[in-house]
């Protein structure tokens, strides 16, 4: 009867084990993307720990290891690679995370582009190292320093007027035009899904939103280049 009851015992702690939900990783990289190629062999890695540890991380590759710098739950490191294809891992809070590059800037469609103060590791040009910005965070007064204001527009596109320029725009690089999170013929339907008539002749030939429509706004109806 015991050994039954045993039996039964492991059974159950098996069934529960195989219910529970995967634990979700905490670790989000936010720069490079975790495939893709780049134009030159220095590596910049930027990321985010939703449960931050007491401590730093390593950024490991081929060539060698480099300490991660660790701040408020934000990380970031820096490595030279070889030319070629070439692996990397962060270990950050005992997670690991797994890049696959390649060092080849004539792969022009995986080529991921650094935001230039990236790639010089100015991270204070734009950040408060005491104050990292959250999710949908008003980022219109660091962009603004470099990049000419929008806002002089009588119609200004919503993002643009509440500072949400990352709503967009991938402020620490991207593998798609102008740093944009999406490919630049799906960017606009992120948020606008409503159906648009089919005797629209650029809808029918696939033309870009922004062939007629200012994405940052106009000073026509409906953000519209020209008349």
């Amino acid at each position: 009867m015991a050994k039954t009851r045993n039996v039964l015992g492991v059974l159950v702690l098996a069934a529960v084990a195989a219910a529970a939900p995967p634990t979700a990783q905490a670790l989000e990289l936010l720069a490079p993307d975790a495939e893709c190629s780049l134009a030159t062999g220095h590596l910049v890695v930027i990321g985010k720990d939703a449960k931050p540890p007491a401590g730093q991380g390593s950024l490991e590759w081929s060539g060698g290891t480099a300490t991660l710098s660790a701040w408020l739950g934000r990380f970031s490191g820096v490595a030279d690679l070889s030319a070629g294809p070439q692996e990397a891992k962060i270990l950050f809070g005992g997670e690991t995370l797994s890049l696959r590059l390649v060092v080849a800037p004539e792969v022009p469609g995986n080529l991921y582009t650094y935001h230039p103060k990236v790639l010089t590791e100015e991270c204070a040009a734009c950040h408060d190292p005491n104050d990292p910005p959250g999710p949908g965070s008003n980022v219109a007064k660091a962009c603004y320093g470099c990049h000419t204001p929008y806002t002089a527009r009588s119609s200004v596109h919503t993002p643009v007027a509440q500072g949400l320029c990352s709503a967009c725009h991938d402020p620490h690089g991207s593998r798609n035009a102008a740093f944009l999170r999406w490919k630049p013929e799906v960017v606009c339907t992120a948020c606008h899904n409503r159906p648009i008539t089919k005797d629209h002749e650029k809808v029918k030939d696939d033309a870009l939103c922004s062939e007629c429509h200012d994405p940052h706004g106009s000073n026509r109806r409906s953000h519209l280049k020209r008349r």
